[in-house]
C-alpha cells in the first residue's frame, strides 16, 4: 500500500491488517509465482476483509544472474554483485551502492535476443529495484525497442529508495510484437 511505510507489508499467514485514513491508496498485491494485483482501493471507515485470488503467472522470460551475463550487451561499468543482491546475484553500474558517475554519463545494458510477446495477455516486466541517485537529475530509465533503434520509455525514476522493492512496468502496448 503506497501511502504506507514501509511500502510493503510481510503477508503473516497469508493475511495481514494495516490503520491507515480511509480514502483512495494505490495498492499491489503480488506473489512470487502469482499474476500481481495493481490498482486503486478505496478504504471506508472500519474494519474490512478482502479477498486477492492472484491467477498463476506465465513467465516468459527470466533473469536471475546466476549464470553470469551472457545475455546481455553491456555498456558501462556494469558489475555483477551479490554482496547487495535482493537474492542471489544483481547487476550493478556502482558497485557497492557508493558510486559517483562522470557528469552526463550513459550507461545502459540490453537483452541480446528479442521477448516474444505476440500470444501474452496482460503482459508485465517485473524486476526488485534497489535505487539512491540524485533526486530529480539522475534517473534511470526502462526502454522497450522492436528493432534495437527505436526506443519507447516504459518507466522512470530516480531519489533515494535504497530498499529493495518490486517494480511492475505494463507492456499491454506491445501485445503482438517481439521486443
Amino acid at each position: 500500500i503506497h501511502s504506507l511505510t514501509p511500502m510493503s507489508n510481510v503477508l503473516k499467514n497469508m493475511s495481514f491488517e494495516f490503520n491507515s485514513f480511509a480514502g483512495t491508496h494505490q495498492v499491489e498485491v503480488f506473489s512470487n509465482s502469482g499474476y500481481p494485483f495493481i490498482g486503486n482501493i478505496n478504504f471506508e471507515a472500519g474494519n474490512h476483509i478482502m479477498n486477492f485470488n492472484l491467477d498463476a503467472a506465465n513467465t516468459i522470460f527470466s533473469e536471475d544472474f546466476e549464470n553470469g551475463t551472457s545475455n546481455w550487451n553491456i555498456d558501462g561499468p556494469w558489475q555483477l554483485i551479490s554482496e547487495l543482491s535482493h537474492s542471489g546475484n544483481a547487476l550493478t553500474d556502482s558497485w557497492g551502492g557508493y558510486g559517483f558517475y562522470a557528469p552526463n554519463c550513459d550507461v545502459n545494458i540490453s537483452l541480446i535476443n528479442q521477448i516474444d510477446l505476440s500470444n501474452s495477455v496482460n503482459p508485465l516486466l517485473t524486476f526488485w529495484e534497489n535505487l539512491y541517485t540524485e533526486g530529480n537529475f539522475d534517473f534511470v530509465y526502462v526502454e522497450v525497442s522492436e528493432d534495437n533503434e527505436n526506443w519507447s520509455q516504459v518507466y522512470q525514476n530516480s531519489g533515494k529508495k535504497d530498499y529493495w522493492h518490486p517494480i511492475f512496468v505494463d507492456l499491454n502496448e506491445f501485445v503482438g510484437h517481439s521486443i
